[in-house]
């Protein structure tokens, strides 16, 4: 039967337990009068068969104001069966208190607070997602922004908040969007990317006018020209695999040859990116308008500024009906890898 029981239900068993148990108690201390016999109201003494109006006890005048009728007595059986059950109401208190998670009545702001700190932030993050899908998403996020003013935060801080969204949300994300702090911006896209709805695409896209999201992957900038390799194949079917450093073919024509030299020249350098269009690319996917894939193993040409201005025509043209969950054409953002 406990396994069926929460430790919520138990704790409230054995609270209504000993509020019954403190009522009896009172009931059986509380001394009622019973009886016709005449008593002093100031000292409680019998005045029955008084030769005089005076009490021979406190010496009062005795007046029909200052008599009370009946003997008081108590009823001790009520105070012992509510004692009884004070102690068995500490049964079912004692096995909710013991099972119950506390951490989950926490107020918000508190939960918030121990995001912060790396010990307890993933407990932190497991109860506001559960708060979150529990539907209690504006206290969420009220709990995250007030809970510090430290930037940059963990990825995970901005996903949360951009799952519990609303007017808040989106004006906090705005501003840290077009702020001058790369790594912040860098995190909120980030956390849109892996939590935001359809409210937070014109945030991003205004976010890609910010110069200090662009960024360029110093890892796959360290890739070695020599690690490059092309494969081409001529008008006549003739196929060739090229690497930096080889001689040219005695049977490839110049034009080729040269074309292929400008591609490794191009592609030893990754090609320079944003933040924001990242994090668009992932959400177009999610809401069913697929980008395409750039090799830059075998173009190492990518111009982010024009990708940007033809989002930017795309969102123009079509951003109103996407608001609306209309269907509209993908814009067909790239995203760019390199395999050789």
């Amino acid at each position: 039967m406990s396994q069926q029981i929460t430790p919520e239900t138990w704790l409230l068993i054995g609270a209504g337990g000993c509020l019954v148990g403190l009522v009896l108690i009172a009931v059986g201390l509380w001394r009622r009068r019973k009886g016709d016999d005449p008593h002093c109201r100031k000292c409680d003494y019998n005045l029955t068969g008084l030769p005089e109006p005076r009490c021979p006890e406190c010496g009062v005048e005795i007046t029909e104001k200052l008599i009370r009728y009946g003997t008081r007595y108590r009823r001790p059986t009520y105070a012992l069966v509510g004692l009884i059950l004070l102690a068995l109401a500490a049964i079912p208190i004692y096995h909710g208190v013991g099972r119950i998670n506390w951490y989950t009545h926490y107020p918000s702001s508190w939960v918030a607070r121990d995001m912060l700190q790396a010990a307890t932030f993933n407990k932190a993050y497991g109860e506001l997602d559960r708060r979150i899908k529990a539907g209690r998403h504006r206290s969420v996020a009220r709990a995250l922004i007030h809970s510090t003013d430290t930037r940059p935060l963990d990825s995970r801080w901005y996903t949360l908040l951009a799952q519990a969204g609303g007017p808040e949300a989106e004006t906090y994300f705005e501003d840290v969007l077009q702020s001058s702090d790369p790594e912040a911006g860098r995190g909120a896209a980030l956390g849109l990317e892996q939590g935001g709805g359809r409210w937070a695409v014109p945030i991003l896209i205004r976010a890609l006018d910010n110069p200090m999201l662009r960024d360029v992957d110093e890892e796959c900038n360290s890739i070695s020209i020599a690690d490059h390799v092309a494969y081409l194949t001529t008008a006549d079917g003739k196929a060739y695999t090229i690497r930096p450093g080889d001689t040219k073919p005695a049977d490839l024509d110049e034009g080729s040859w040269q074309l292929v030299q400008d591609g490794f020249r191009e592609s030893a350098r990754w090609p320079d990116e944003h933040h924001a269009h990242r994090a668009l690319h992932s959400m177009m996917w999610r809401f069913g308008l697929k980008g395409r894939m750039q090799n830059l193993a075998v173009d190492g040409r990518f111009n982010i500024d024009a990708e940007i201005e033809r989002l930017k025509a795309w969102w123009a043209k079509h951003g109103e009906a996407f608001m609306q969950g209309k269907p509209v054409p993908s814009p067909e953002l790239i995203t760019l890898m390199y395999l050789s």
